[in-house]
């Protein structure tokens, strides 16, 4: 799949879209750490600025992420009237301020994901609950990104060797593609796998239990560190 490029210079700011790269984005500056437990989407396509202010938007923030997932992003920092939030486009780690008036939803979201590659382990955090699963995690020549990100939605897979998958919002050239021709990151089961090897694509496989309760609890917008 190839990955279209935007200019930010355009007279119409570029669409913040899964598939989108604009380049020129701040960049998210505690990767790896801080979790507000709260998540944002926007009712209409609404201006992303660099700044908390009204200058020049950077890019436009969709209702549509990719097809039809709906747009739920993190809130990872916050000033009166405004919120700043991970983009779901490239390059992984944009981050965009949005202000906070009705074109925009905002819910608490309790829970995140930790997924450790070298502990090869998947953990779902409740505040000071941790439910953990071993993992697989992808091998040398193809690692699961480390950072921080979120989950883009969960999608059925008609074909193949795995049902459905939880994808999250890093890009990744993953050969699965999960159906959708998302070469994204995702967080699935597989058959036959011996939990707690470095041997995927980059994904990260769970088992079939462990998914299901991903799936119940990190909806679209959940933060994910990866360690």
């Amino acid at each position: 799949m190839r990955i279209p490029s935007s200019r930010v210079g355009e007279s119409t700011p570029p669409l913040a879209s899964w598939s989108s790269l604009i380049p020129g984005l701040a960049r998210d500056s505690a990767s790896k750490s801080r979790v507000i437990r709260l998540r944002l989407h926007p009712l209409i396509t609404v201006p992303v600025f660099r700044t908390p202010s009204e200058g020049a938007p950077v890019a436009d923030l969709p209702t549509y992420a990719y097809g039809l997932l709906r747009t739920w992003v993190p809130i990872i920092d916050a000033r009166p009237g405004w919120a700043l939030v991970l983009l779901p486009c490239l390059p992984d780690g944009s981050v965009g301020w949005v202000r906070l008036d009705d074109r925009v939803v905002i819910v608490a979201q309790p829970t995140h994901i930790e997924i450790h590659t070298r502990r090869r382990t998947v953990a779902l955090v409740n505040g000071p609950e941790r439910r953990v699963w071993p993992a697989g995690v992808g091998r040398p020549a193809s690692p699961t990104p480390r950072g921080r990100t979120f989950v883009l939605g969960s999608v059925d897979i008609a074909d193949g060797l795995v049902d459905r998958a939880i994808l999250l919002a890093a890009h990744m050239p993953t050969h699965l593609l999960h159906g959708t021709g998302l070469p994204a990151v995702g967080i699935h089961a597989w058959p036959g796998t011996v939990f707690g090897l470095a041997g995927s694509d980059g994904c990260v496989l769970v088992p079939d239990l462990a998914l299901t309760d991903l799936e119940d609890a990190a909806p679209p917008g959940t933060t994910v560190l990866i360690h």
